[in-house]
């Protein structure tokens, strides 16, 4: 459907463009997929799982993760198998477990939580701005 902040499910390389740049303004982000059989619909399976396997090497460079989510009972086996194959299959319960340990009780203070929880989030601009400000403050 042909909206101002829509992008069509055939124009993976316009999908890929605007997860790297989120990646890059937000680093240690993660991306979440589901729905890889909706992408099949318009595109081929091979293109997807070019996209897939792109997307996953800009998130390792990028210390991000991603995240997707595919059952095996709507994709052909033999695309579920190359999928399963290429990335690291997690148990949802242990994943969340392990995730909500870390960065709640190791990576974020209680100050911080409150702070993060409360305040608007950012606008594109305002994450490019405090992204620039951050890596300024490094160097």
């Amino acid at each position: 459907m042909e909206e101002k902040h829509s992008v069509s499910p055939s124009n993976l390389h316009v999908i890929l463009e605007e997860a790297v740049k989120f990646m890059r303004i937000r680093r240690n982000s993660v991306i979440y997929i589901e729905g890889i059989e909706y992408l099949i619909l318009y595109n081929d399976f091979k293109s997807v799982a070019k996209f897939l396997f792109t997307l996953r090497d800009y998130a390792i460079v990028e210390k991000s993760l991603l995240l997707i989510f595919v059952s095996p009972d709507v994709l052909e086996r033999s695309h579920y198998s190359i999928l399963k194959r290429e990335f690291e299959t997690l148990e949802p319960e242990k994943f969340l477990e392990e995730l909500m340990g870390t960065t709640l009780f190791g990576a974020v203070a209680k100050e911080d939580f409150k702070k993060i929880t409360t305040e608007k989030p950012l606008n594109e601009k305002e994450d490019r701005e405090e992204h620039a400000s951050i890596e300024s403050s490094k160097a």
